[in-house]
């Protein structure tokens, strides 16, 4: 309980001189189903080897999931992430950002949360996993695992090709904290059923974020 009243009391200290808040995202309807596109490489490529070798069996597949915070191992992640999901605290990206600074890389902790400030949640967040349809991963021991993949979305449903760019995935290492953004493939993407491609730097929670 300390903690978590912790956590409200910097959410309430990132609020002071913020824009006024839209409401957080209705839960809405992102696909269980994911299409890997790529598997990208790490470092020594031994969890993307290791990723091909479980996909190549057909009994473990990636999915979207509802969000799991018993499984971050990260105690701030597990809080923020409750907090955008839940229908009681409205929480900005740039608010989200700066409660995980200490965890981002020199260069975008200072950065992000300003160069945040005209977005929004269109989505709440979700967890991208490997699964066999009982057990649950999120890295291969403490390695990442990244992949190009296809995904969709009713909060991308309608949008036009030419305005994506105001339109990012924001991922978030749930063991390190460490956030990710990446931006949705023009060439692929489809409109009528907001289907999507994107680089899922990690697999964890992600949430779809729009600029204003």
């Amino acid at each position: 309980m300390k903690r978590f009243l912790a956590f409200l009391c910097v959410i309430a200290l990132v609020s002071i001189s913020a824009a006024p808040a839209l409401a957080n995202p209705s839960i809405g309807y992102v696909s269980s189903n994911v299409e890997v596109i790529e598997i990208l490489s790490d470092a020594a490529h031994a969890t993307s080897a290791w990723i091909a070798e479980q996909l190549s069996g057909g009994e473990w597949y990636l999915k979207v999931i509802p969000f799991n915070a018993a499984m971050y191992d990260n105690a701030d992640v597990k809080d923020i992430i409750t907090g955008v999901n839940s229908d009681s605290l409205v929480i900005e990206p740039y608010q989200f950002a700066a409660s995980l600074k200490k965890y981002q890389p020199e260069e975008l902790a200072q950065a992000a949360p300003e160069q945040l400030s005209r977005y929004h949640f269109v989505t709440r967040f979700k967890d991208l996993v490997l699964t066999d349809g009982t057990q649950i991963v999120y890295m291969h021991g403490d390695n990442v695992m990244s992949v190009r993949a296809r995904m969709q979305a009713d909060a991308m449903m309608g949008v036009k090709k030419s305005d994506l760019g105001n339109y990012l995935v924001m991922q978030v290492n749930p063991a390190t904290g460490e956030i990710f953004y990446t931006a949705i493939e023009e060439d692929s993407f489809v409109s009528k059923d907001g289907s999507f491609v994107t680089e899922a730097k990690v697999l964890g929670p992600f949430a779809i974020i729009q600029k204003i």
